[in-house]
C-alpha cells in the first residue's frame, strides 16, 4: 500500500476534488459531506493482470486549508503479490494532477 499527504493552502481549496478526472464513471465513486470529500477510483493494469484501488481524502481544515491523503492498493500479481510499481505509479499520477492544478489556481502545497 502506497500513502501520500501533503496540506494545500488558498483562497480557492474548495474546488481541489475537481481535479481528479479522466477517470469513467463505473471506475470512480465520489462521496462528499460538510467539508470533506472522498473520491475512489479503480484503474487495470495489463502487466500485473489486476486492478489497483485508490482512495483520495479531501478534509477542509478552514477556508484556506486541505489535508490531502491520497492511499493506494492493490495491482499485485503473482505468489508474492508484487505490484511492480503500480501503488506508487498511481499515487504520483494523481499528485501531478493535483499539483498541476495548484498551479493553475494559484495554491500552495506543503509537503509532510
Amino acid at each position: 500500500m502506497e500513502e501520500v499527504r501533503f496540506t494545500v493552502h488558498g483562497e480557492t481549496v474548495g474546488e481541489l476534488p475537481s481535479a481528479v478526472r479522466g477517470f469513467p464513471q463505473n471506475k470512480r465513486v465520489d462521496y462528499g459531506g460538510d467539508g470533506f470529500a472522498v473520491i475512489v477510483t479503480e484503474q487495470y493494469y495489463f502487466r500485473t493482470n489486476s486492478n489497483l484501488q485508490t482512495t483520495t481524502i479531501f478534509e477542509l481544515v478552514d477556508h484556506t486549508t486541505c489535508e490531502v491523503a491520497v492511499v493506494s492498493g492493490g495491482g499485485g500479481a503473482g505468489l508474492l503479490q508484487h505490484d511492480w510499481g503500480t501503488e506508487s505509479g498511481e499515487s504520483n499520477e494523481l499528485l501531478g494532477k493535483l499539483e498541476e492544478f495548484c498551479r493553475e489556481h494559484g495554491l500552495s502545497i506543503e509537503h509532510e
